[in-house]
């Protein structure tokens, strides 16, 4: 099992990177905020979709590396929520959405969080 996970996290890391090269493959200049424009007019899909799509994009590029290196979900959560907070940053994800997922993971961890505070410990 371990000699497959590096040629897969290879090929999801290679596979995700030519995204933007792509995109920006005839510009000379380079706005990062400006992939999901220029991806939505290459593939003919709306802007909402392309921000989702670049969303998801970067979301699987620094997840994949995280669920193979360790398996302890808070590490997942926090990579998870850093990436999308960056891409709401840059305006690729919509604030909405990203307040519901965070809302979901508060939903989640909401046993855990009430068993540490309410002092049954972990």
């Amino acid at each position: 099992m371990k000699k497959t996970k590096l040629p897969l996290f290879l090929l999801v890391l290679f596979s995700s990177a030519l995204i933007i090269p792509t995109v920006y493959a005839d510009e000379g200049n380079f706005d990062l905020t400006a992939v999901p424009q220029a991806l939505a007019d290459r593939l003919n899909i709306s802007l909402f979709s392309s921000e989702l799509l670049v969303s998801l994009i970067f979301c699987v590029m620094f997840l994949f590396p995280a669920l193979l290196l360790t398996r302890n979900i808070l590490a997942h959560v926090i990579v998870g929520v850093a990436v999308l907070s960056f891409c709401v940053a840059l305006t690729w994800f919509p604030v909405w959405i990203f307040v519901i997922v965070c809302l979901m993971i508060a939903l989640f961890f909401s046993d855990k969080i009430t068993g540490i505070f309410g002092g049954k410990g972990d």
